[in-house]
């Protein structure tokens, strides 16, 4: 075993003669340990929001999203083998075709702009939004009869109800076919169509979009051959950012084609960002309590004075007597690393078993209480941060405590 390895061990359990060296170290001890494990219960609780937002979005977006490169819509009829080339892709599960457009709507005297979004049988099958519905039957056409699945914000300020078939929600669309007229309604096309059922998923969807039949969608827009996007649900066991590479290489320059990431690159990067500062922020307060850790090596090299003597008159060299030190505050962090570590990981395991922080109002969130992800990766980060900080300090306390104790100490040295 490696002597001064050995020294640094017995100092750190042996009693000290001075009450005080003791209450240091042990407050040392502490501190590194709570905030390591403040750093592992940050970085898991945004690690629980990442996924809980990404589980959230999979509801409603898709794994992969094609658009047009140039202008608004596809035209299918430029591209005739396009589905073709999908169908026949071994990675996709499913597809979907989608048209998008905002249009006002109408119901008993109560306006609300929003998104209409056509989809095609498949979007259900390949989507969660089934587990989503808060409200009625998810149909979307029954004995050939148009429905809408209305987000629940739209819901709300519409006052809208389900399976109301005699005042059914009315869509205005501008008729971008119609000429200058004296009558506006001319300028509009109108259709009506009954709500099957109520969707919540996020805010920022359930008040923007209500879902209606692909054919529907084409009559209301005037829209025969064009969809806004073709949506993509991938196999499982096949990874997004490969497969966006092979259809990009497959489809061409003509399409812009996206991971469910990257259609919500905003929100992601600015999650990404909120943890990085937030790690950012416990690691300066972690710089404050190292501070109790150079203080302790400061009093345990003066209190330990006559030891190093002794082991220098029996052959010791300066070398030896500062790796000792060296090795005790390591020993000190590391000791604190180790317990905080089973800490944050123990109360984010309790958390995530019996949700013991609730979230504020509770009753509008998905979940109750705050979601918590441990990511190996996160401790590997936490430890690395911890042992490099731990060990700078211990070096630059001990290297300055030992240069000054010389000074002052000429004659034994």
């Amino acid at each position: 075993m490696n002597l001064s390895f050995f020294i640094a061990r017995r100092y750190l359990f042996a009693p000290k003669s001075h009450q005080a060296v003791n209450i240091i170290t042990g407050i040392s001890f502490t501190g590194v340990g709570i905030i390591t494990a403040s750093l592992v219960i940050v970085l898991s609780v945004f690690n629980g929001f990442e996924d809980l937002i990404k589980g959230l979005y999979s509801t409603f977006d898709p794994s992969i999203k094609i658009t047009a490169a140039k202008g608004k819509n596809i035209d299918l009829a430029n591209y005739p083998g396009i589905q073709k080339q999908l169908q026949t892709t071994e990675s996709i599960q499913l597809f979907s075709l989608c048209l998008e457009e905002q249009v006002l709507l109408r119901y008993r005297g109560k306006q609300y702009i929003a998104k209409i979004k056509g989809v095609d049988p498949n979007f259900l099958p390949m989507t969660g939004l089934t587990k989503m519905i808060r409200e009625g039957n998810p149909t979307l056409e029954k004995d050939s009869l148009p429905f809408a699945i209305m987000g629940m914000g739209v819901a709300y300020y519409l006052g809208a109800r389900i399976d109301d078939f005699f005042e059914p929600v009315q869509l205005f669309s501008p008729n971008k076919y119609a000429s200058a007229s004296i009558n506006p309604s001319e300028a509009f096309l109108q259709r009506s169509i009954v709500v099957s059922s109520f969707f919540s998923v996020e805010q920022s969807f359930d008040s923007k979009f209500v879902l209606v039949p692909l054919w529907f969608a084409r009559e209301m827009l005037l829209e025969d051959t064009k969809v806004s996007s073709i949506e993509i649900a991938l196999k499982p066991g096949f990874d997004a950012d490969i497969e966006v590479d092979k259809l990009k290489q497959l489809l061409g320059k003509d399409f812009t084609i996206k991971t469910r990431v990257e259609q919500n690159e905003s929100l992601f990067k600015v999650l990404k960002s909120e943890k990085f500062y937030g790690y950012l922020i416990v690691c300066f307060i972690f710089l404050l309590a190292i501070l109790n850790v150079a203080a302790s090596m400061v009093m345990l090299i003066i209190e330990k004075r006559k030891d190093t003597n002794i082991i220098r008159l029996l052959g010791a060299d300066s070398i030896l007597v500062k790796r000792i030190f060296q090795w005790e505050g390591l020993l000190i962090v590391l000791s604190g690393l180790v317990l905080g570590l089973i800490l944050g990981t123990s109360l984010c395991f309790l958390q995530t078993q019996f949700g013991l922080i609730k979230l504020q109002g509770s009753g509008t969130f998905v979940v109750d209480s705050y979601p918590v992800i441990v990511k190996f990766m996160d401790i590997f980060q936490i430890a690395l941060t911890v042992i490099s900080i731990g060990a700078l300090t211990v070096w630059i306390t001990v290297e300055i405590s030992w240069r000054n104790i010389r000074l002052n100490n000429k004659k034994l040295f």
